[in-house]
């Protein structure tokens, strides 16, 4: 995944412990505002038993484990299995920890290269109120198939320092303008007022847009054309430079993807 104006923090692989006990993790069910990192769906034949895929893909990480749990987000569904919970998803340790995860080698594969940053839980309401261009609006304008969006910019610090308010307010407006120029460009842009940072992403797309049985997932033709026109993930408008893991397991630069991401309910 692509673009900063500098490389993300390294995450390297956990010491390896053992892994803890299902029931030692946290089976989050709109707890709360928050995100994390979606690595995979339940399979529906282990619906029932959703411990056992559980610890499977815990396992992956070693002693990293204790941070994979389950989240419950659609009761029609089998659960999602995530890593972590971050009250930003524009935060640096949620980028450099997604960044870290989509690289894992694990037997030769990368089985998290499509990781996603999801919302855990109730989002949480901005200064200002939702808009008709506030994403956290989308799905009540648009409807259940409003499903993931393509994220294409943070506004944020770019140290590890905590935002000031009047950061905060820099990021929001440079956010909002963003969206307003992509909406002059035809685009349906929409922006997400974070603790930390503002996200903008383009496109609403469902289910059909994006076939997760085949790894790498298969992408619609209209997913593919709209990363063609906003390919990178920037950092205050600047493209971020980073190092992934190839096919033959040699690392690779290479400046940061956008990406697909879920519209909060």
């Amino acid at each position: 995944d692509r673009h900063r104006a500098r490389p993300f923090p390294g995450g390297g692989w956990h010491e390896r412990h053992a892994t803890p006990e299902p029931e030692q993790m946290e089976d989050t069910t709109a707890q709360g505002p928050g995100f994390a990192i979606s690595l995979t769906r339940v399979p529906p034949g282990l619906a029932e038993t959703p411990e056992l895929a559980l610890r499977q893909v815990a396992d992956a990480f070693g002693g990293g484990g204790e941070h994979v749990h389950l989240l419950r987000s659609d009761p029609d569904r089998p659960p999602l299995i995530v890593y972590g919970r971050y009250e930003d998803p524009g935060s640096e340790q949620a980028q450099a920890d997604l960044a870290r995860i989509r690289a894992m080698d694990v037997g030769g594969r990368a089985p998290f290269s499509r990781a996603i940053l999801v919302p855990a839980g109730a989002p949480r309401a901005s200064d200002t109120g939702p808009t008709r261009h506030d994403l956290r609006g989308a799905k009540r304008l648009l409807g259940s198939d409003a499903v993931y969006t393509l994220q294409i910019g943070v506004y944020a610090r770019e140290d590890k320092q905590r935002p000031s308010a009047s950061d905060r307010a820099a990021f929001k407006k440079a956010a909002e303008q963003a969206v307003e120029r992509l909406r002059r460009e035809g685009e349906q842009a929409f922006f997400y007022h974070g603790p930390n940072g503002s996200m903008v992403t383009v496109g609403v797309f469902n289910d059909s847009d994006l076939d997760t049985s085949v790894t790498p997932p298969l992408e619609s033709p209209r997913l593919k054309a709209l990363r063609g026109r906003h390919p990178n993930n920037l950092l205050n408008g600047r493209g971020v430079r980073e190092v992934v893991r190839g096919e033959g397991g040699e690392m690779i630069p290479r400046m940061q993807e956008s990406r697909l991401v879920l519209i909060p309910e």
